[in-house]
């Protein structure tokens, strides 16, 4: 506007000059053309005049909105969202806006004179120095991040954008001051911190799993890796990363055969397996799944890798135990009828020889069958060990002292190749057992060892400690609670197993020595005798490496003196009136002829419902009574019972091939007098009735 008033305002002038001139020129000379003139150039004189007015009008209107624009732009300025400062070369603020001032907790006013460095802290001192000095040195717009102290003592942290002003000579190396927006970052911090946090947070979770975990590219090269992994590759991540999955594990040129994480480029889903890992002797239960960024494209693969190796072997040693229970109910189970079998083959053998010339061929034969049935009865004896169904009665036992005995008569058997070892700490060995049943089981362990050693001999190591299993998972492993233990340990340099006969090895009628040197039943029995006892039994082999066997049984803090007691008697006879009960007719017949040979009177009966019957008919006809506990429709336990009320003193004899059926004190406490055990010969039931009666 002011331009185009300076443009109008000599031609106006000249006009208004030359109208002066013309009615002079009128006034001297009149003249029709000079008065035509003259309008002429009042005409344009007033045209001009009015655009001249207009001009100035719009002028004043211009100055009006510049004013408003300016008191716009000041209060833009004044209240923007970051503080404006104009600073001199020596960093004395000269102007500074509303905001700014707040922003240092101060009046505009008293900020005038001030340096800025004074209100930054000291430790960011030298940051505003240099930015300082970039802005003089450059010329160039920079920036940096400081801490500035408020008036309030507060600090607040802000980021300094600072560009110089120049003088109007367009002269680029001198100035007069800067200009600096300092905006408040305080949120900007702390996300950033909280970012930080997080991210802090994400790397200690992932550090923290107790499985492999890494996060891999869609070609299985390795992005991240947590520090189980790196533990188990014993190597630093940067070692790691970059690498593929596959040659880091496994050390091969491709994808391992099975693994998950081939699987999800084809269907982009979650998969998972069990991977055997030879080198680190390991099973891993292997998952990975996809990762997908917000446009749902394939980015990568997390991929977790389970140690199960403890799991599988729990697993293993539940199925070994849920097989041993199985076969040893099934062992239970023959050995009842094979009791009642080989009860007629002994009885009758027994009672055949004595008919018979001593001198004579068959007397011989009969004395074969009875060793042989007494060999059966032994192996049936070690099925119901097996089974645990054997009780036996149990004392406290120092194990050091069947060690001593043991190796002992070992010595004077086993060749010179093979060097016997004893450590024996005899703080630790005092346990409630059978002492017989550990000597058997020492015996058959050993003899083992020494079977493994025969051809090149070795050293057979026999050691007892103490074990104080009071690590859940040590005492979870063994299936046992924690708690002390004594471990009685037999070690080999023998020939060793491998794992498929280390788990066969408890089985019955197992077993890998040629034809003849075994029956296969000694480790079973030392399994059913050590889980009788409240133990439990591991072994360590590797083939050409030997053999360890560990045995835990529970530890007490006294005992008394080993006592061993043999019992000797002449078999007796009598003339009592005996009734004999037994569902098996062949066993009535054996006890029969057994009892009459001995001078009792016997009485018989094939069930229980007709023996209750005949002693209802006459209860003092009786003087003993000799009953089956395994019979159908009423046991010899319910037999007894109804017995005991008819007549409350009635001695009476329970047969069993069971012996956890009945133990006999708890037999003495149902009113029984005496148990004996299937199969026996003649002297056995001989002393057993005796007994019986007398007492």
């Amino acid at each position: 506007m002011k331009s185009k008033f300076r443009e109008w305002k000599p031609v106006a002038i000249a006009l208004r000059q030359r109208a002066e001139d013309v009615i002079k020129e009128e006034d001297v000379v009149p003249d029709e053309t000079l008065a035509w003139e003259t309008r002429k150039l009042i005409h344009e004189l007033r045209v001009h005049q009015v655009e001249l007015e207009l001009q100035n009008e719009e002028l004043r209107l211009a100055q009006v909105e510049l004013e408003v624009t300016k008191d716009r732009y000041q209060d833009l300025y004044d209240f923007a969202p970051v503080g404006y400062f104009t600073l001199g070369k020596n960093g004395v603020i000269q102007e500074v806006n509303l905001r700014g001032a707040a922003m240092l907790g101060m009046e505009r006013g008293t900020l005038i004179g001030k340096k800025l460095s004074s209100f930054v802290c000291s430790e960011d001192q030298d940051i505003l120095y240099r930015h300082s000095r970039e802005v003089f040195e450059t010329g160039k717009r920079q920036y940096c991040e400081v801490m500035v102290v408020k008036n309030d003592e507060t600090t607040v942290p802000v980021r300094l954008e600072s560009v110089v002003v120049h003088n109007n000579d367009g002269d680029d190396s001198s100035f007069r001051q800067y200009r600096t927006i300092m905006s408040d970052i305080t949120e900007q911090v702390q996300l950033v911190r909280q970012i930080k946090k997080d991210k802090e947070e994400w790397r200690r979770t992932f550090d923290a799993i107790g499985d492999i975990v890494t996060i891999q590219d869609p070609h299985m090269r390795i992005i991240r890796i947590n520090r189980v992994g790196c533990m188990t590759l014993k190597a630093e991540p940067e070692e790691l990363v970059g690498k593929y999955c596959y040659e880091v594990f496994r050390g091969v040129s491709g994808p391992c055969s099975g693994c998950p994480a081939t699987l999800i480029t084809r269907d982009f889903t979650c998969h998972s397996t069990e991977i055997e890992h030879v080198r680190l002797g390991k099973t891993f239960h292997v998952s990975a799944a996809p990762i997908f960024d917000d446009q749902h494209n394939f980015i990568g693969i997390i991929h977790t890798a389970k140690d199960i190796t403890e799991q599988k072997i729990l697993e293993a040693q539940l199925r070994q135990a849920q097989k041993i229970e199985a076969l040893g109910i099934l062992a239970g189970g023959i050995a009842h009828d094979f009791n009642n079998i080989l009860a007629a083959i002994l009885g009758f053998a027994d009672i055949a020889k004595e008919g018979v010339p001593k001198d004579s061929q068959l007397y011989d034969d009969l004395l074969q069958v009875i060793r042989a049935g007494i060999r059966a009865k032994d192996l049936v004896s070690q099925l119901l060990v097996f089974s645990r169904q054997n009780k036996t009665h149990k004392e406290p036992v120092p194990v050091h002292l069947i060690v001593k005995e043991v190796l002992k008569l070992l010595r004077a058997s086993l060749p010179p190749n093979v060097e016997i070892r004893e450590n024996v700490d005899t703080r630790a060995d005092k346990i409630m057992a059978d002492p017989t049943q550990i000597h058997q089981v020492l015996m058959n362990l050993c003899i083992n060892a020494f079977h493994a050693m025969e051809k090149r001999g070795g050293i057979l190591e026999v050691d007892v400690s103490e074990a104080d299993l009071d690590a859940e998972k040590t005492a979870l492993t063994l299936d046992l609670s924690p708690g002390q233990y004594l471990r009685l340990s037999i070690r080999d340099t023998g020939h060793g197993m491998d794992r498929a006969v280390m788990e066969r090895i408890f089985e019955p009628f197992f077993t890998t020595k040629e034809a003849g040197k075994g029956t296969g039943m000694g480790l079973s029995v030392v399994y059913g005798i050590v889980k009788d006892h409240g133990g439990a039994i591991t072994v360590h082999s590797e083939p050409g490496k030997g053999t360890t066997f560990h045995l835990f049984f529970p530890r007490i803090n006294a005992f008394d003196d080993m006592k061993t007691t043999i019992e000797t008697s002449l078999p007796p006879e009598g003339k009592e009136r005996i009734l004999v009960v037994d569902d098996e007719e062949s066993l009535v017949k054996l006890a029969e002829q057994m009892l009459t040979h001995l001078g009792y009177d016997v009485v018989v009966a094939t069930n229980s419902v007709r023996a209750l019957e005949l002693f209802r008919d006459q209860p003092e006809y009786f003087d003993l009574v000799i009953t089956d506990q395994a019979m159908p429709i009423m046991t010899g336990i319910e037999l007894t019972k109804k017995l005991l009320r008819l007549r409350p003193n009635l001695p009476i004899i329970l047969c069993t091939g069971f012996s956890e059926a009945l133990t006999l004190d708890k037999a003495r406490s149902l009113g029984i007098r005496e148990v004996i055990k299937k199969p026996f010969i003649t002297g056995d039931i001989a002393n057993v009735v005796r007994r019986a009666i007398d007492n």
